[in-house]
């Protein structure tokens, strides 16, 4: 049976029923309607916009983000977390009129927590000060808690520097946060 075949079928509108079918498919459909920027080997930005994504030299703080009056969605995804899965989430928040930051970790940037705080500080945290999305929301999941940890240390230490980015965030959405003795060893190791 085809994909048109199940829209048909269901009566409902094709990207709906696509994330119930096949992530493969997704991504096809993701692909077509979608700008996706790769602006580190750990942070991703997605947008429906027509406006380009732009950067003036190679670093996150030169990236320009054109808005364009739209909110902010932060995943902080799980760990090694599959791109189908992931984009069922960039999915819903597209189609709901966000752009779209994931921050994947790996194991070994999981383990190495100085690894994980360098992301924070010098790509996750200059990229959210120069986007000018009116409201953001962080949707953490799993090892995604100790990330958005990381983010208010190092919001708490440059208060000059990023209130108006923590301001910004008006909702946070978790799932699974990985418990309390996961993430005092891992401060602990710092």
């Amino acid at each position: 049976m085809s994909v048109s075949t199940l829209s048909k079928g269901f009566g409902v509108g094709g990207r709906s029923l696509l994330v119930l079918v096949s992530g493969d498919v997704i991504q096809a459909q993701l692909r077509r309607s979608l700008t996706t920027k790769q602006l580190s080997p750990t942070i991703s930005f997605m947008t429906k916009s027509e406006t380009p994504v732009r950067a003036t030299r190679g670093k996150a703080k030169d990236w320009e983000f054109p808005s364009e009056g739209r909110p902010l969605s932060i995943l902080l995804c799980w760990l090694m977390a599959k791109n189908n899965a992931v984009n069922k989430y960039v999915g819903f928040y597209l189609d709901k009129g966000f752009d779209v930051l994931t921050v994947r970790i790996s194991p070994t940037q999981l383990l190495l927590p100085t690894k994980t705080n360098r992301i924070v500080e010098e790509e996750l945290m200059p990229i959210l000060q120069k986007s000018n999305h009116p409201k953001s929301i962080v949707h953490g999941f799993s090892v995604g808690g100790y990330v958005f940890g990381q983010m208010l240390r190092v919001a708490n230490e440059q208060p000059a520097e990023y209130s108006q980015t923590m301001q910004k965030m008006v909702a946070q959405i978790w799932d699974s946060v990985v418990g309390k003795s996961t993430l005092h060893f891992l401060i602990q190791s710092q």
